[in-house]
């Protein structure tokens, strides 16, 4: 990758994302899913975007604390786009 990216991997980094997300007025989500030894998969990447930088989360290491996101992805007035 030529551009620039944070990388979140810390409940701390996972926070300050959220706040920063929670500023915003639109940004894209997109997810990659890992499905080997697993019978249903599971999201092992979320990618954040806004006009301004761009996110990767490591959902893996964050798997308990993901639900930190739940009011920003439940914002209706918030425009999040699919990538």
């Amino acid at each position: 990758m030529s551009a620039p990216y944070n990388w979140v991997d810390t409940d701390a980094q996972l926070e300050h994302l959220t706040r920063f997300l929670g500023e915003e007025k639109a940004f894209a989500v997109d997810t990659e899913q890992h499905s080997v030894w697993s019978f249903l998969g599971y999201t092992a990447l979320m990618q954040n975007s806004t006009q301004k930088e761009d996110y990767l989360i490591d959902t893996v290491a964050l798997h308990d604390v993901m639900g930190m996101l739940r009011p920003v992805f439940a914002n209706p007035s918030m425009c999040k786009i699919s990538m």
